[in-house]
């Protein structure tokens, strides 16, 4: 596992400014070499033929490449006094496929974007787009969103729900090499769901299962106790997945989520659409996530 291959896709967007900053802090770490890419959405003629207007839609396309050009260039700038090798590329066509495809095509380690886009092309980079380039990117994403309060300086705190129905911990090992360079502290948390009052189950069913779920999570950790990472396991009762992760970040404070978008047995647990997507929306921090 390596990164030395660092894609921020970006429109421009504050929010994409404020991913480049997870960029940075990334890429200097590791010593990658960070790549800029934005997408130039190709424009729908349709509305414009049926109200009869003429549009050059090359000059339109030429004004949009100028204005992402100096901007990117403005950023090359700023990298550059931080020692960090910056280069960029232009894809034109449907944000979401474009991204995912020159990820895997040049062999990128980890791919950042924002949550939200903005202007003319504020469909860029919205969170529908960024749902899809998660769904399909074979490459780790790295989602930054506007819920984002706390300034990182440095990734102290990692939180990795799991789930425990699945024998994929691939979300693990990559929360596992990041706090291997950042000197990390792991939280593994599982959310045990319940779908009535907890008061109307026995206390002592209630502990039994906690001591069952605090016992599997022992057991995920078992042979990484020699390491010098620190490890702690959390086991949260909520009416929800997403709920409990929500309300163990407010006494975690991670600085980074790591997660699996879905498991091998189908779309469950962490489904995109469902608990994801509501994790990568509103957590106070930005968030990975993985195909198994």
């Amino acid at each position: 596992m390596k990164i030395k291959n660092v894609l921020w896709a970006t429109d421009g967007s504050e929010e994409s400014l404020k991913a480049l900053k997870i960029a940075r802090l990334i890429a200097k770490k590791f010593n990658a070499s960070v790549k800029g890419y934005y997408v130039i959405k190709k424009i729908n003629k349709t509305i414009f033929e049926i109200l009869n207007m003429k549009i050059d839609l090359d000059q339109i396309t030429g004004r949009e490449k100028e204005k992402a050009e100096k901007f990117l260039t403005d950023v090359g700038r700023k990298l550059t006094k931080d020692k960090i090798k910056f280069s960029y590329d232009f894809g034109f066509g449907e944000p979401d496929s474009e991204i995912v495809k020159y990820a895997e095509n040049n062999k990128m380690d980890i791919l950042i974007m924002g949550k939200r886009g903005m202007g003319l092309f504020e469909t860029n980079l919205t969170g529908s787009v960024t749902n899809k380039v998660i769904q399909s990117s074979s490459v780790p994403v790295l989602v930054y969103n506007s819920k984002t309060t706390k300034r990182i300086s440095n990734i102290n705190k990692i939180l990795v729900p799991v789930n425990l129905g699945e024998d994929i911990l691939s979300s693990l090992d990559y929360a596992l090499f990041m706090a291997k360079e950042f000197q990390s502290k792991i939280t593994l948390v599982y959310v045990e769901e319940y779908y009535s009052y907890p008061v109307e189950m026995p206390v002592a069913v209630m502990d039994d299962l906690r001591d069952y779920f605090s016992n599997k999570m022992d057991e995920l950790i078992e042979k990484h106790r020699a390491s010098n990472i620190k490890i702690e396991t959390r086991v949260v009762e909520s009416v929800s997945a997403y709920l409990g992760i929500l309300r163990l970040c407010e006494s975690v404070k991670p600085d980074l989520i790591v997660m699996n978008t879905h498991g091998k047995k189908g779309l469950k647990k962490f489904v995109l659409g469902s608990v994801a997507e509501k994790i990568i929306t509103d957590m106070p921090c930005p968030v990975v996530t993985l195909k198994p």
